[in-house]
Parts: structure tokens; sequence; C-alpha cells
């Protein structure tokens, strides 16, 4: 499978984005966390306004995530985030796909994908969270070399903003999340681990 990003800029590509995360949300998070706590968290963080919020008040950029094999390019998932300048480090906060293309290495690729903004920006680390039992996206991330860093349980709702939290960064939500974070190297350029 040959994967492409695709930067999502026009407001059509913004509406397509949150029908998108509406679908693969509610194809996998009600057996997780439960259909009430999945809508809650779709119309909060996944949804239309969210995301015209999120580029134009929080400096979010995002991608549709493309099998660009055979004649026709097709749209399998998204991802984004944003850059913290006071910390030198990209936030990843959303990589997401669909069901069918779930389990299929795609993690890999998107890590490539964020390795390589990270050294175009010259960024010093990115990092990402993850919801404690979403245990597919654990594994997918345990194998591109990412290890946590630190671990909270946080009551639900509890929703905290990157740079507001302390040590906390990212969005918590349910029952507690998993951070994880990369650090390259100045020197070689390389990405090597960093445990905290």
């Amino acid at each position: 499978m040959d994967i492409a990003f695709r930067q999502i800029e026009r407001d059509e590509e913004v509406e397509a984005l949150a029908h998108m995360a509406h679908h693969i949300w509610n194809e996998y998070w009600p057996a997780l966390i439960g259909q009430a706590q999945t809508d809650y968290m779709v119309e909060k963080f996944q949804s239309l306004n969210a995301f015209r919020t999120d580029i134009a008040d929080n400096g979010y950029e995002y991608w549709f995530i493309m099998d660009d094999e055979g004649d026709k390019p097709r749209i399998i998932g998204y991802t984004g985030g944003h850059t913290e300048s006071e910390t030198n480090r990209f936030f990843i906060s959303k990589i997401y796909l669909l069901k069918e293309h779930r389990g299929r290495g795609i993690a890999a690729a998107v890590t490539r994908f964020y390795k390589q903004l990270c050294r175009d920006r010259g960024l010093a680390a990115m990092y990402l969270t993850v919801n404690k039992q979403n245990q597919m996206a654990i594994r997918a991330y345990e194998k591109q070399g990412f290890v946590t860093i630190d671990d909270q349980l946080c009551r639900r709702f509890n929703i905290y903003e990157v740079g507001k939290t302390g040590d906390i960064a990212g969005i918590i939500f349910y029952s507690g999340d998993m951070q994880h974070l990369y650090r390259m190297d100045p020197d070689d350029n390389s990405i090597i681990t960093e445990l905290k």
C-alpha cells in the first residue's frame, strides 16, 4: 500500500473531515467508552465547529491519509496536530483510520510523515496521547518506537488543554491517557526515544 498525506485547506475539506470523524468515531469508540461519551467527544473535539476552531484559533493542521495505490487515490483516514513553539515539539492530536484499514501497518507511514515534518521544521520532538483502553493504537505506537513517559488517571469528562496543565499535555479523556514522546537528536537528526 502506498500512503500519501493531503493537507486539508479548504472549508469543504474541513466538512469532509468532520463527516469522516463522525463515521470513524461511531464505528470504533462506543464499544470502548459508550455511546454517550462518544457523542460528547465527537461534538467537543471532532465536529465541524471543533475543527474550524482548532485551525483558525489554535494553529492546528490536518491531513487526509490517502491510499495512493491504483488509479484513484482514496481517503482512508485523517491525522492532525500543532506545533508547540514554547516547547519546540509537535503534538500529534489525532490519527484515525477507517475500520478496514486498521492493523495494516499504516501507523509506520504516519510516524515517518511526522518525523519528516519535525525535521523540516527543526522541531526537537513529537508526542501524542492515547486512551488506555485503545490497545490497538497502543500496540501500533509501541511498534513504531513510542514509549510511555507518563501515565495519568483522570476523571471522566476532565478536559485539559495543551500548555495549561503543567506536566500533562494533550487532551485527556475518559479513563486516562498514556503519553508517548519521540525526541530528535539535534546532532545527527535521527529519532531517539526519551523516557521521563
